[in-house]
């Protein structure tokens, strides 16, 4: 559901630790962070719940999505259709 609280606490160097609740009761997390070593970097989605665990796959890397990213604006300013991941999608991300 959506976020309707937010905390937010600075980890070592850039770190950033971000804990949600939302609208369901549930939480989340995010850790974040521009200058981890190569061998630290990545990222990982994992989903928790009633049911088990989750992890979500790996993608192909921030090159192929900066060009979908490219892509779909470039279709939405062509067909003047917005995307559904746009900016409102984004706030309740």
């Amino acid at each position: 559901g959506e976020v309707t609280e937010l905390t937010a606490a600075r980890g070592p160097a850039d770190t950033t630790h971000l804990i949600l609740r939302h609208t369901s009761g549930a939480s989340s997390t995010v850790t974040l962070g521009l200058s981890a070593p190569p061998a630290a970097a990545g990222m990982d989605i994992e989903l928790r719940g009633d049911h088990g665990t989750a992890m979500i796959p790996e993608w192909d890397g921030a090159e192929a999505a900066y060009r979908g990213a490219v892509d779909a604006l470039s279709e939405a300013v062509r067909t003047g259709v917005p995307h559904a991941c746009d900016a409102r999608f984004g706030l309740r991300l």
